[in-house]
């Protein structure tokens, strides 16, 4: 009967942050970043679909020709329209601009709580999903878009707790931080439920592909995974813990276990030498971007 209790408690206050979620600023985010990844998953998508998506968010419009514009992609003309930048830059590569200026929206306000900033957490997963992408497709030669979806977003229960949990994730920092527990197992005694699974019901209310839905909802553990989706999960959690690994962004949030890793490496095949290179590589990428304006 307690633990009846219990599950009520958790499904009530997840109803009420999902309805939260709906009524705030982030129902902009959900149906811009939903109508980019449908778009993502349908071959038979067009460089119209794709601008007509952008052109009608203003502010993602003027992100996506400022970055166009960068030395990054080096136009030789100034790029003034949508349809030229998805020209220039190219169809794929636009529409992974696309998700990642209109995802980074979730991370915008920056206040320092108990060492957790907003703006480490979207290095940690812009890092995350460009590390997955570049693993997905060196080592098990796979388009990786949803892989890179996945990874820009699978922090969002983090974002949410923040923003509607505010005070118990307040306290929940203080005690993963004082007393060196994982932030996953705190978050379950506080408040029944990690940020791992709040994340799986958002992705489900914004009707994200049961792909994206997995790496969400398993990426602390890979191995609860549906069969058919650990392999893309698995490779997202590696990914992420290449972040711990070159201390990138707040990675404390991602519940690492050696023994875990490991398995996850023997599971996929991996070796750790063939990783370095490939994250040594992302990397250099990504700085590059930073310092030529493209991220």
């Amino acid at each position: 009967m307690e633990a009846a209790v219990q599950t009520d408690q958790r499904t009530e206050r997840i109803e009420r942050i999902l309805s939260a979620i709906n009524d705030s600023d982030l129902s902009s985010i959900k149906s811009v970043v939903g109508n980019i990844i449908r778009l993502i998953n349908n071959p038979k998508s067009t460089a119209r679909d794709l601008k007509d998506i952008i052109s009608i968010d203003p502010p993602l419009t003027a992100k996506i020709l400022r970055v166009s514009n960068s030395s990054f992609y080096a136009a030789q003309t100034k790029i003034d329209d949508v349809g030229k930048a998805i020209v220039w830059v190219g169809f794929n590569t636009v529409r992974e601009l696309a998700l990642r200026q209109k995802a980074c929206e979730l991370f915008d306000r920056d206040e320092a709580i108990e060492g957790y900033r907003r703006s480490e957490l979207w290095a940690y997963s812009v890092a995350t999903a460009h590390f997955a992408k570049m693993i997905y497709r060196r080592e098990f030669g796979k388009t990786g878009d949803n892989i890179y979806s996945a990874g820009l977003l699978h922090k969002i229960g983090l974002i949410a707790e923040e923003q509607f949990l505010r005070k118990a994730f307040t306290k929940i920092l203080h005690l993963a931080n004082s007393k060196g527990e994982h932030l996953s197992r705190i978050e379950e005694k506080v408040f029944g439920f990690n940020h791992a699974y709040l994340g799986r019901e958002i992705a489900r209310n914004w009707n994200l592909p049961e792909e994206i839905i997995s790496c969400i909802a398993y990426h602390t553990n890979p191995f609860e995974a549906p069969e058919e989706h650990f392999e893309i999960t698995a490779v997202m959690h590696v990914a992420a813990i290449q972040c711990h690994f070159a201390q990138i962004g707040y990675y404390s949030a991602t519940l690492f276990d050696d023994e875990l890793y490991t398995r996850c490496l023997e599971a996929l095949n991996l070796e750790q030498e063939s990783l370095n290179m490939i994250i040594q590589e992302g990397q250099l990428e990504i700085a590059e971007m930073l310092e030529k304006g493209a991220l």
